[in-house]
């Protein structure tokens, strides 16, 4: 269950290097919570106001292998060129479809959000500006209506958070165009 997640795979305390070891084990249990969601056999599971803290756990995810993404650099390998270095992250094709799942599931759940929702997340702290920001970043550009509808829902729920993630929107679909 989502809670099994929640509880023994992603604790908001743990570092972001936690994401490097259990990478594959999340992608598993996430795939197959949402082929869960996705089909809708198990209609208590559907229910949104239940995977709220699957919500917030999906974008903690995210948000580890962001700072995975930025803090772990490699020596140059051979066959590079001299001074080029890459990431972990890029290497890694068990933290991509990490990602590609999150992003997947992330997106299903927000296009179930209704203003109540949004507003119990935030209450509970499954929802914040920088977990909003950090959705956004990852489901441009593949995800544009996905973003779009949310924007529309979390404008109904809290405005200033709603401008805060529009001042942040243009910028990520400008660099995605490029």
């Amino acid at each position: 269950r989502s809670s099994d997640l929640c509880h023994e795979l992603c604790q908001p305390s743990d570092p972001p290097l936690v994401i490097q070891e259990q990478k594959t084990i999340l992608s598993s249990v996430l795939a197959v919570l949402l082929a869960m969601f996705s089909s809708r056999t198990d209609q208590e599971y559907m229910e949104v106001e239940a995977n709220l803290p699957l919500l917030g756990s999906i974008i903690q995810v995210l948000q580890h292998m962001e700072n995975c993404q930025k803090g772990e650099k490699l020596p140059t390998k051979e066959g590079k060129e001299e001074g080029e270095q890459s990431s972990v992250y890029d290497e890694d094709c068990h933290l991509k479809i990490l990602k590609d799942v999150c992003c997947e599931f992330l997106s299903n759940i927000l296009l179930l959000l209704t203003k109540e929702n949004v507003l119990g997340a935030l209450k509970d702290g499954h929802l914040n500006e920088q977990r909003c920001c950090c959705a956004v970043r990852n489901l441009l550009p593949l995800y544009g209506t996905t973003v779009e509808t949310f924007s529309k829902v979390l404008q109904q729920a809290d405005q200033k958070l709603a401008e805060a993630l529009e001042n942040d929107m243009p910028s990520r679909r400008g660099r995605s165009e490029e």
